[in-house]
């Protein structure tokens, strides 16, 4: 079975980010997440905190990302 690699680039609506990586992964895909270090520190921790035991999902260290 193929696998996939997915970068998701946010910085709101951490609900919504834990969400998409959880049905990414549901199917063995693979999601590495950057949240912006501008996004909200709680909004941070939310996704940190609902992805950590997550195998197919990792968490970017956070830097100021520009345009």
């Amino acid at each position: 079975m193929t696998r996939i690699a997915f970068i998701l680039i946010c910085h709101k609506n951490p609900d919504g980010v834990v969400q998409q990586v959880r049905t990414l992964t549901s199917s063995r895909d693979v999601v590495s997440v950057h949240m912006d270090k501008r996004a909200r520190p709680e909004d941070w921790e939310v996704v940190h905190e609902a992805l950590k035991d997550d195998p197919n999902g990792c968490l970017a260290q956070r830097v100021k990302g520009g345009w």
